[in-house]
């Protein structure tokens, strides 16, 4: 069977979660040359070398696993962690070694939208897509408590302790962008919780404070959690984008 004492993943953040972690990853092993099987090395506990794994990229978008690969190393890494190491580069180790000129540079930017100006020049990951409408720092994130739908290990047939009291006054809507097909790529159904609390001569204040996303699946089933998080959020709306789910 073959097997891999030192794996390179080359533009790791391109290969899927599913690929790596249950195929990719258990080709790796301890390196055991021949002699380590006479005994006077055999136990020797120096000389015992560690399978290894490097991944290359350019940074991406910090919504995908590949992040959370590259947060894991830093920290294990600042703990102390001889087997974890982390390199990163921009745009000016091409430019020092002489691989490119600036003016080289400044037309590839050029043509290129900022996002991606940003991640594969900069080095820098983005948390928002290149294509995006808005971006997370307009919008003003001061909530003081957030709520939660019930959950098992600390259900309650009479009162949800995670609930939010309403206000005089106050209407409650719960928002559901509905996805069907599971194996769709970027395509979730979010589910969101919004108070209107009323503001006197002034309309409404909205605070969202609640919002998940499941990956498309049997319309039963999100049925099942939509009602299950209209009830615990004690709404007074539904409002359901339902276009393309058919008759379910």
């Amino acid at each position: 069977m073959n097997r891999a004492n030192y794996i390179i993943i080359e533009e790791s953040r391109l290969v899927p979660k599913d690929i790596l972690e249950p195929i990719i990853k258990p080709f790796l092993f301890v390196r055991n040359p021949p002699y380590r099987n006479l005994p006077e090395y055999k136990s020797d506990p120096l000389l015992k070398e560690e399978g290894t794994i490097s991944y290359i990229t350019s940074a991406w978008y910090t919504a995908e696993y590949w992040y959370e690969y590259v947060k894991s190393c830093i920290r294990r890494m600042v703990s102390g962690d001889d087997t974890a190491n982390f390199l990163a580069f921009d745009y000016l180790i091409t430019i020092f070694h002489n691989i490119k000129t600036e003016e080289m540079i400044k037309n590839e930017m050029a043509d290129a939208d900022p996002i991606t100006v940003q991640m594969e020049y900069y080095n820098i990951p983005s948390g928002a897509s290149g294509k995006s409408y808005f971006k997370p720092t307009l919008f003003n994130r001061n909530l003081k408590r957030a709520f939660y739908p019930q959950r098992d290990v600390t259900y309650s047939n009479k009162k949800n302790p995670y609930e939010i009291k309403k206000t005089d006054g106050e209407i409650r809507f719960v928002t559901v962008d509905l996805a069907t097909r599971a194996n769709k790529a970027n395509d979730n159904s979010i589910i969101g919780c919004v108070r209107a609390i009323p503001i006197l001569g002034k309309g409404y204040e909205r605070h969202l404070p609640y919002m998940e996303s499941h990956k498309g699946r049997d319309v039963g089933i999100q049925a099942k959690r939509i009602k299950e998080v209209f009830f615990d959020f004690e709404a007074d709306y539904m409002v359901l984008d339902i276009q393309n789910a058919g008759i379910n």
